[in-house]
């Protein structure tokens, strides 16, 4: 059980580890609004128990998750879709000492499902990736930023059309690498309708976006 001291907890979570704290991150409806919350669990004395904070006031959540984190450079990168002030994907972080800086706007996108990832080639400087993908457009994009979230790559095409199912993402040496999990049917008989998935992969660098 998820401790809150208000709200209704909803869908998915995620846990992280982030300096000496667990931090579980979940959707939380409080007043017919959905909220992106975290509660912070002490490592070593699981008693202490942080009480649940907004990463998010207006979160647009969905069943798939529209949110994902990366902890690096010792701060926990959250990206989510939300229209708080517009339409947009927000990308945030919290540090180690738990505090929550200003997320950037990326406005006008939309996602449905979330993967975040870092590049840490470099572990001082690490370029931080989003990838994110709209079941109502069937389309999706991948952003990067550095950890001070300065824009690196605005928001790149890198699906055009179809059903995606599941997003991840990993990334090193200049190249992120995602795959999608793609919805398929297989078509011809005897066999009509039997489902037949299959992964796409994509590779991002900061320089362009291919297929």
């Amino acid at each position: 059980v998820i401790p809150v001291g208000s709200g209704v907890v909803s869908g998915g979570m995620r846990v992280f580890v982030l300096g000496n704290n667990f931090i579980l991150v979940f959707t939380n409806v409080i007043t017919a609004t959905s909220h992106l919350q975290y509660v912070a669990i002490n490592s070593t004395n699981p008693t202490l128990i942080g009480s649940n904070t907004d990463i998010a006031a207006v979160y647009i959540p969905a069943t798939t998750l529209a949110w994902d984190g990366y902890v690096a450079a010792g701060k926990l990168l959250l990206a989510y879709n939300t229209t708080s002030g517009g339409q947009a994907i927000k990308v945030t972080y919290l540090t180690a000492g738990l505090t929550l800086v200003t997320a950037v706007t990326f406005a006008a996108s939309i996602a449905t499902m979330v993967s975040v990832t870092a590049d840490e080639t470099n572990a001082s400087n690490p370029a931080i990736y989003v990838s994110f993908y709209d079941l109502g457009t069937t389309t999706g994009y991948t952003l990067a930023v550095d950890q001070n979230l300065h824009t690196l790559l605005a928001p790149t095409q890198i699906i055009a059309s179809g059903t995606a199912l599941n997003i991840t993402s990993v990334a090193q040496n200049g190249i992120c690498s995602v795959a999608v999990e793609v919805s398929n049917t297989y078509s011809f008989a005897p066999g009509t309708g039997t489902p037949t998935n299959f992964v796409d992969g994509i590779t991002i660098t900061l320089a362009s976006a291919t297929v």
